[in-house]
C-alpha cells in the first residue's frame, strides 16, 4: 500500500478532502516534496495564521481595495494592503483580518486572486488531523515488519530494539537487530535496498554485508547450502499484510481506513473507539466480536493517532441501511456497505 499523499486526497468526498482544501495550494504543493508531508503540514498550521484565497474578477478587486482603504488598511510597495492599528480600533469591516493581497490568476487573465491572513490560528482540527495522518506511517511500518516476519503488530523487531537500547541492555539490542536485519535480508528487495543502496553510508552497509554472510554462513552449516539458497538468495514473492489473526484483520482495517472510507465517509481517526469496534463489526461479520478495547490496545499498539471525534453514533434506518452521526446529531451518510450486511446483524 501507498501511503495517501495530501494531493492524493485533495479530491476526497470525505472530512479530511474538506479540510485539505482550504489550504493554500502552494502549501499543498510545498508539502508533497517533504518526506514525512502530513507532520510538516501539522506543524506549519501550527506555526502560521490561518489564511483564505478567493477568486474574483477585476472589478470586484477594485470594490475591495476601496472597501480596505476605507476600513482603514494601508497599502505597501509589495502589493499588500495591512492592517493600520490606529485607524483599525473603529472599523467594523474586516475585523480579524492581518494583512489582504491580491495577484493575477495564473491560469485565467480575467480573474484575480485574494489572499486574506486573519489573525486567528489554524483550527485545532487542522493540526490533530494532520498528526494522525503522521501517524499512519508508523502503523504501515509496523504492519510490513510482520509481513516480513519480523514480529508481529504486538511485538515487532524493531519495538524490542528500541527498548532493550532505552534500558541500556547492548545484548538485548544487538539480538532484536540481528532478528530485524535478517528479515529485511531474506527479501531480494531488502538486501537490494540495505546493501546496495545509495542513500545509506558505507560503514551501514559494510555491517550489514557482514551480518548477511554470517546468517548465510549458519544456514550453510545447518541446512546445506541448497536450502540456505533458497532462503537467502531467493527472489521476492507476493508479498501482502499478514492477517492469520482477527487482530492481525482489525490492525489492516484501520491502517487502510484511517483517513478516509468509501462512499465519503470520515475515515477511522474521526471515529470514537466504540464506533471504530461497531463499524468493523458491520464490514466484516467475522469481527464482529471486536469490542472497543480490543480496537483500542491494536490502534495504540501500532501507532495510530486519534484526530478530532466527530462521528459518535450509528444508527439503522427503516430500509435497513445503516448511517453514521455526529455528536449534534446531524446525518453524515450511509454506509456504503449496508446492503452486504447480513439480516441478522
Amino acid at each position: 500500500m501507498i501511503l495517501p499523499s495530501p494531493t492524493g486526497l485533495l479530491n476526497d468526498a470525505g472530512l479530511i478532502g474538506q479540510i485539505l482544501r482550504q489550504l493554500p495550494q502552494r502549501i499543498l504543493e510545498e508539502a508533497e516534496k517533504k518526506h514525512d508531508p502530513w507532520a510538516w503540514l501539522a506543524k506549519w498550521v501550527h506555526r502560521n495564521p490561518a489564511e483564505y484565497w478567493g477568486t474574483g474578477t477585476v472589478a470586484k478587486r477594485d470594490a475591495e481595495i476601496r472597501a480596505l482603504k476605507a476600513a482603514g488598511f494601508k497599502w505597501s510597495a509589495t502589493g499588500i494592503y495591512s492592517r493600520n492599528a490606529r485607524r483599525r480600533r473603529k472599523a467594523i469591516a474586516y475585523q480579524g483580518t492581518r494583512e489582504v493581497c491580491f495577484c493575477p490568476h495564473p491560469r485565467n487573465p480575467r480573474q484575480v486572486l485574494m489572499r486574506s491572513v486573519l489573525d486567528k490560528p489554524w483550527p485545532p482540527i487542522f493540526s490533530k488531523t494532520f498528526i494522525a495522518a503522521a501517524s499512519q506511517r508508523n502503523a504501515l511500518r509496523r504492519l510490513g515488519e510482520a509481513a516480513l516476519h519480523a514480529g508481529s503488530i504486538f511485538r515487532s523487531y524493531r519495538m524490542e530494539m528500541r527498548a532493550a537500547q532505552k534500558r541500556g541492555d547492548q545484548k538485548a539490542a544487538d539480538h532484536w537487530a540481528n532478528k530485524l536485519a535478517a528479515a529485511i535480508l531474506r527479501m531480494e528487495s531488502g538486501r537490494r535496498w540495505l546493501l546496495e543502496g545509495k542513500s545509506w553510508p558505507a560503514l551501514i552497509r559494510k555491517e550489514a554485508r557482514r551480518r548477511y554472510d554470517c546468517f548465510y554462513a549458519a544456514d550453510v552449516r545447518r541446512l546445506g547450502r541448497k536450502k540456505a539458497d533458497e532462503k537467502w538468495q531467493s527472489p521476492d514473492k507476493e508479498l501482502d499484510f499478514k492477517q492469520e489473526t482477527a487482530c492481525d484483520k482489525i490492525a489492516v482495517q484501520l491502517t487502510m481506513g484511517w483517513l478516509s472510507l468509501p462512499g465519503g465517509i470520515p475515515g477511522y481517526c474521526f471515529l470514537s473507539d466504540e464506533m471504530i469496534a461497531e463499524v468493523l463489526g458491520l464490514l466484516a461479520p467475522f469481527l464482529k466480536s471486536a469490542d472497543w478495547k480490543l480496537v483500542r490496545t491494536i490502534r495504540e499498539r501500532i501507532g495510530l493517532k486519534k484526530g478530532e471525534i466527530i462521528v459518535t453514533s450509528l444508527k439503522q434506518r427503516a430500509n435497513g441501511d445503516w448511517a453514521i452521526f455526529d455528536s449534534a446529531g446531524r446525518d453524515l451518510g450511509v454506509l456504503p456497505w449496508s446492503k452486504c450486511v447480513p439480516p441478522k446483524l
